[in-house]
């Protein structure tokens, strides 16, 4: 799901040369996305802060889906503006990927089971 046509179409030459029969690429925005059946698992980078991001990827998580977003420096401030009826399951730092910048951590956020 990606709503830069440069990118989707990059994404879809490498799936056809890795023949990854199994994956699918949209073109299109999060909030736009039909969803025919709630998924598992959605992964975010560089999308919005948290609590942005959890309205906008809520209708595609299943009852018991986990939203892993990949962070940088700030997100202890962002997970104050979690929105109610979701937690944080785990927070885990990322291996480094360059000495100049601050290892990225992927937060799990799963609806809160109580809601």
């Amino acid at each position: 799901l990606e709503s830069v046509g440069k990118k989707t179409r990059f994404l879809t030459h490498i799936c056809g040369e890795l023949e990854l029969c199994n994956v699918h690429v949209y073109h299109g925005r999060i909030e736009d996305f039909p969803v025919s059946a709630p998924f598992d698992t959605v992964i975010a980078r560089a999308l919005a802060p948290v609590e942005r991001l959890v309205q906008l990827a809520q209708h595609l998580l299943g009852e018991q889906g986990k939203l892993v977003a990949l962070k940088g420096d700030k997100l202890e401030v962002e997970l104050i503006k979690l929105p109610p009826g979701f937690r944080v399951e785990t927070i885990k730092t990322l291996a480094l990927l360059s000495p100049d910048e601050p290892p990225p951590r992927a937060v799990i956020i799963r609806p809160d089971a109580a809601s």
